[in-house]
């Protein structure tokens, strides 16, 4: 993946994952920028946050118990959740992948719990940020967390420089028929 920002300007560089990384310690996340033209690298040390959005909190109750390993959620009011919320079940995460009546079907497999447990509608992405800002260039962005198993993940990031100017001019000089 590579992405491009604006030089000597703020902008987040966002760390998603496939697995379920809701509410890990960020204190855990280690950054290096490596600069591709003359190889230099600079520790990345602004902290990293996950992205939350705004949700109304929905909840509800296991109609029944949840073994461990199964990503099936039976719920005594499915209407209070949707397709890609997050709930907390206890102090498991999980992401709603489809909803059949009464039943969640989870992306991640239950840690096992039980009828009557709350189920919580939460604001969770499983994205986290950090700010940077950068000079002009391509740098690669290596990103690890231990606390969930994440070692060096590689994010290509090239820099330009341009104005509102620039944009401004090459959007008139674009014609539609």
């Amino acid at each position: 993946m590579q992405v491009t920002k604006k030089a000597n300007t703020d902008f987040y560089l966002k760390i998603g994952s496939t697995s379920n990384i809701y509410n890990i310690p960020v204190q855990q996340f280690r950054g290096l920028v490596i600069n591709e033209a003359d190889g230099t690298s600079a520790t990345i040390t602004n902290t990293f946050s996950e992205i939350m959005i705004t949700v109304d909190g929905n909840t509800s109750t296991l109609s029944g118990d949840i073994p461990a390993g199964s990503n099936f959620v039976p719920v005594a009011d499915g209407t209070q959740f949707q397709d890609g919320d997050v709930i907390t079940i206890g102090t498991s995460y999980y992401y709603i992948e489809s909803i059949t009546g009464n039943v969640l079907k989870t992306k991640e497999d239950s840690a096992g719990h039980t009828s009557g447990d709350t189920v919580t509608q939460v604001g969770n992405t499983g994205i986290y940020k950090v700010l940077m800002n950068l000079t002009k260039g391509l740098y690669t962005a290596m990103i690890s967390n231990k606390a969930i198993n994440m070692q060096n993940t590689p994010i290509a990031i090239e820099v330009v420089e341009y104005s509102t100017q620039d944009i401004i001019t090459k959007s008139k000089q674009k014609s539609f028929i």
